[in-house]
């Protein structure tokens, strides 16, 4: 390795843990969405009604008309809103066709399944928890929600074979 990689590999590192250590003082602020709202009255990106990705420049976010949080100021945001929403929307969807009477009971023990994407598998997995998690569509029994699992898994693949 030569003294300049070894350099810009030091840079990188140094870079990494000085946004770590900002990301930690930002955990200690009070919490203010003021940042966003101005970077979207200036530049929007927002997703149409078809779900794509939109930008025009002289769309400006008006409170009015649009919901802010349907507004991204980064392209990069608005297609991580896209993919959410895309999951969230094929969750709803199996829900109504194969679970659609199932709402889970907080006040009794048992255990509601739901799915979650392992990052390290790369596909989609049931888990289960006893508890609340905030904005997650519940299944009745494992096997529906290993049913969608599986449903959630082929239709990624079959969009990556025809990416490539």
């Amino acid at each position: 390795m030569t003294d300049k990689e070894r350099l810009q590999r030091r840079k990188t590192q140094l870079e990494r843990e000085l946004k770590d250590i900002q990301n930690e003082i930002r955990l200690y602020e009070p919490v203010s969405l003021e940042e966003y709202m101005q970077a979207i009255e200036t530049k929007s990106y927002f997703l149409n009604m078809q779900g794509a990705v939109v930008w025009s420049t002289d769309r400006k976010f008006n409170p009015h008309l649009m919901f802010p949080f349907h507004n991204y100021p980064t392209d990069d945001l608005a297609h991580q809103a896209r993919q959410l929403k895309g999951i969230d929307d094929k969750l709803l969807a199996f829900k109504y066709c194969y679970d659609r009477d199932y709402k889970p009971h907080w006040d009794f023990p048992e255990v509601k399944y739901f799915i979650v994407y392992s990052h390290i598998e790369e596909r989609f997995e049931v888990a289960q928890s006893q508890c609340l998690e905030i904005n997650t569509v519940y299944f009745s029994s494992e096997a529906i929600a290993q049913k969608c699992c599986d449903w959630l898994n082929n239709k990624e693949e079959n969009k990556q074979e025809e990416n490539e």
